[in-house]
């Protein structure tokens, strides 16, 4: 049987346990996904209770993405480039880290043309959005209110324009309007604007969520979409198998 859960806080919106469990039970495979309410102030701790020698994996969610990297004896490429991890991987002695977020996204990505691209917010969530560009070609202009992350990003993708707060009124006229703030930044009157363009919104919690509700018919992906992209990556790597993504992507994101 193998033993899995999301971790994080808040935790009781999650959606992963309903998209794993229905994913392993197509494969065949004898799994147990659950959920722990896991603040950062007591990862650590969780942790030396829940051994890679009786657990095959963790999905992270905030706040633990950044400090998950401490318990890691190996980090994927991708995944270090980024400095934030979503999935953690037993091989039954230690701790694997990966970023299933940036292959999410790139799935995304490749169902659609990229043209003039904003992204908002310069967190974890954000830096993977600019990875998957960047593997594709791609780069983006990038809002962020705190110049500390700038040569992380610029690390990432050189060629990203990363652009003062006090403009973010331009983001909202891009073609394509990527979210990556969390619901709290929408208070802010100014992103209460309508974009010209299309919208993916990494949001899924309140539902709906304040994008879908100026951008309506304009939001191509919401966060129930790419919650589903990168558990397609988290489940291949947790069961081991490859997995047909068009077809599990459609059964699952059908269940939420």
């Amino acid at each position: 049987m193998m033993k899995l859960a999301v971790l994080g806080s808040p935790i009781s919106h999650s959606l992963s346990p309903k998209i794993h469990g229905a994913a392993y039970q197509t494969l065949g495979l004898q799994a147990e996904y659950g959920s722990h309410e896991v603040s950062e102030s007591i990862f650590l701790d969780f942790m030396e209770t829940h051994s890679p020698s009786k657990w095959r994996g963790f999905s992270l969610t905030m706040p633990l993405k950044e400090i998950a990297l401490s318990v890691c004896q190996e980090v994927e490429e991708v995944a270090r480039s980024i400095g934030a991890i979503n999935t953690l991987v037993s091989n039954e002695k230690e701790w694997i880290g990966y970023n299933t977020d940036v292959a999410g996204f790139s799935y995304l990505f490749a169902q659609m043309e990229l043209n003039e691209i904003a992204i908002l917010g310069a967190g974890g969530t954000a830096k993977a959005a600019l990875s998957a560009l960047a593997s594709l070609g791609k780069s983006a202009k990038l809002f962020r209110r705190d110049s500390k992350r700038d040569e992380s990003l610029k690390r990432i993708s050189a060629g990203v324009e990363i652009m003062d707060w006090q403009d973010v009124s331009e983001a909202f006229e891009a073609t394509l309007l990527v979210n990556t703030l969390p619901i709290t930044a929408f208070e802010q009157p100014e992103l209460r604007s309508n974009p010209r363009g299309e919208v993916i919104d990494s949001l899924y919690y309140p539902w709906p969520t304040p994008l879908m509700a100026t951008a309506k018919e304009r939001v191509l992906f919401t966060g129930k979409d790419l919650l589903v992209a990168q558990a397609l990556f988290q489940i291949e790597l947790f069961s081991g198998r490859t997995i047909d993504k068009p077809r599990y992507f459609k059964e699952l994101r059908g269940l939420i």
